[in-house]
């Protein structure tokens, strides 16, 4: 179980490896992403994945992640809106709004998501 349990979790290692090396390589452009900024009519559905990230379905089939600055609270059971400016989604001193609690959580990250599977 030992040596089953090590070999897992090498190839979890290499995954990752691999995967962040296809990060450093990616064109934030080919996701529609702008010095931080994604247009809201590439959004095609959001998910609240945790306190911590969000991920956007774009409508080419893509997927983005967005990461909050802290621990947003309320947000994975309440769900939350956001107001485009000039049409965009962006993370510079940029907020979401959770619904029932009007709490406001900044927006730190927009990066491509790659599906490892």
């Amino acid at each position: 179980p030992f040596a089953s349990l090590a070999a897992s979790e090498l190839g979890d290692q290499r995954e990752t490896v691999k995967l962040l090396e296809s990060k450093k390589t990616l064109n934030l452009e080919d996701w529609g992403i702008y010095n931080g900024c994604i247009s809201s009519n590439r959004i095609q559905k959001i998910k609240v994945l945790d306190a911590h990230s969000a991920m956007l379905s774009l409508v080419d089939g893509k997927k983005v992640k967005i990461h909050f600055m802290k621990r947003c609270d309320g947000i994975k059971q309440h769900g939350f809106v956001y107001t485009a400016r000039n049409n965009m989604f962006c993370t510079h001193n940029y907020s979401v709004r959770v619904l029932h609690t009007g709490t406001h959580c900044q927006v730190e990250t927009i990066e491509p998501y790659l599906d490892m599977e």
